[in-house]
C-alpha cells in the first residue's frame, strides 16, 4: 500500500518541462554568481536578478566597476556554441540571434536606468 502511494505521488508531482528548465537555468545563474563574487574584493559591485521597470525581463547579473558596466546573461547550454559560415552564433542547429537581441534589449534598458 505504501509503495503504491509513493509511486502515485511520484507520478503526480513530476515537475513539468518548464519547471525543469527553470531549475537548470537557476543553477546556471547561481554558478555564474559564484564566479562573479571574486570581483567584489577588487572594487566591483555585483548585483543579481534585477527587474527591469516596465518589462517582464530581468538582468541576471549587473557588474559595475573600474572597467565599466556589464550586463551578463547566464545560460546553461550543453555542447558547444559555434559560428555558422555567415558569422552568426548557434547552439547546435538553433540560432542564438533571438537570445542576443534579448540581452541587447536588457542592456539598453539598464543603460536608461543608470543614466
Amino acid at each position: 500500500m505504501l509503495a503504491a502511494v509513493a509511486a502515485g505521488c511520484g507520478l503526480r508531482f513530476r515537475p513539468s518541462p518548464d519547471a525543469i528548465a527553470w531549475r537548470r537555468g537557476a543553477a546556471g545563474e547561481r554558478r555564474t554568481a559564484r564566479l562573479l563574487a571574486a570581483l567584489e574584493c577588487q572594487g566591483w559591485a555585483v548585483l543579481h536578478d534585477l527587474a527591469l521597470p516596465g518589462s517582464q525581463a530581468n538582468l541576471d547579473h549587473l557588474v559595475i566597476g573600474p572597467g565599466g558596466v556589464f550586463v551578463i546573461d547566464s545560460k546553461q547550454y550543453r555542447g558547444r556554441l559555434q559560428l555558422d559560415p555567415s558569422g552568426r552564433l548557434r547552439h547546435g542547429r538553433y540560432p542564438l540571434a533571438p537570445v542576443l537581441c534579448a540581452v541587447s534589449f536588457e542592456a539598453d534598458q539598464a543603460a536608461q536606468v543608470l543614466i
